[in-house]
Parts: C-alpha cells; sequence; structure tokens
C-alpha cells in the first residue's frame, strides 16, 4: 500500500483511489506508478523509466512523455494537485506538490 495525501495504491489488488475516484490505468501506467511509488520521494530518471517500462524495446521521446502525460492526467483531476512533480535535470517524482 502506498499513500500519498489523497492518493491511496492498494498494488496487490491493483486499485488506485483518489478521494473518493477510483483511478483506471493502463498496465503501463502502472508500471510506471510503481516504480515512482518505490522510489517516492526520489526522483526517478528518464533512462530508469525507459528500462523498467520498455525494458525489451526502443522507445521515442513521444511514447516517454505521453505515457507521463496521460499518468498525471490520471491521477490529478481538477483542482487536484499534481502529485507527479518533474524535475529539471533530475527526473520525475511522485510526491505532494509544493506549490
Amino acid at each position: 500500500m502506498f499513500e500519498l495525501g489523497s492518493l491511496h495504491v492498494d498494488f496487490s489488488a491493483k486499485i488506485v483511489t483518489r478521494g473518493s475516484r477510483t483511478i483506471v490505468l493502463s498496465p503501463q501506467q502502472w508500471q510506471l506508478l510503481a516504480l515512482l511509488a518505490e522510489q517516492a520521494p526520489a526522483s526517478v530518471c528518464k533512462a530508469q523509466i525507459l528500462r523498467h517500462v520498455w525494458p525489451d524495446s526502443e522507445v521515442n521521446n513521444n511514447m516517454y512523455k505521453s505515457l507521463l502525460t496521460r499518468l498525471r492526467h490520471n491521477l490529478s483531476r481538477g483542482d487536484e494537485p499534481s502529485v507527479i512533480q518533474t524535475l529539471k535535470g533530475q527526473g520525475v517524482a511522485l510526491r505532494e506538490s509544493s506549490s
């Protein structure tokens, strides 16, 4: 189980909730969320994400950006603060927004 503010992730049951909302994720979004949760609140570099989500594939930058954008959108709707932070020169981290 991973919790960050109103975000609750039950990896054994594969259920993600934020507040009263249940969030449905694709298999790749699950892989990325698991990696970010495992390292949280530390950042994960792009190369590590690529190796984890696409271990045997050539990946272009658009695939990476698209996955990150979809996961960010699924986890934060409306006025919910983003829990995925992009840290320039470091990577991506799962943590509460500092703003």
